[in-house]
């Protein structure tokens, strides 16, 4: 399902509208470089850390919504939470919340 969702949202399409709103905006902060997480080693984290059921989940600066919803597809949270700044980023992480919620996946 996980890489369903992201099928038109990879990685390099990430990093390239990451890189585009930089240059763009002349953005040049070390935290603003772009990076996703890898779905097993993430809710491998997740499971460890013991996460409490029925807690919210803040990601700040999301990117594209992968820790997101490997956050919601692998915990009990009763909220899940992306927090992006740049606007190209944040748009494809609507589009996969969008596609989550339209296709059936939330019933998973």
């Amino acid at each position: 399902m996980y890489d369903a969702l992201f099928l038109e949202c990879s990685l390099e399409v990430g990093k390239a509208l990451s890189k585009e709103e930089r240059e763009e905006r002349a953005l040049e902060s070390k935290s603003l470089i772009y990076g996703e997480v890898e779905f097993s080693a993430f809710s491998k984290v997740l499971r460890k850390i013991g996460c409490p059921p029925g807690g919210v989940f803040y990601d700040l600066g999301s990117g594209t919504g992968r820790a997101v919803f490997t956050a919601r597809m692998t915990q009990d949270f009763s909220k899940c939470v992306g927090i992006e700044l740049l606007e190209g980023l944040s748009r494809s992480s609507q589009q996969v919340c969008q596609k989550f919620n339209t296709s059936g996946f939330e019933r998973f």
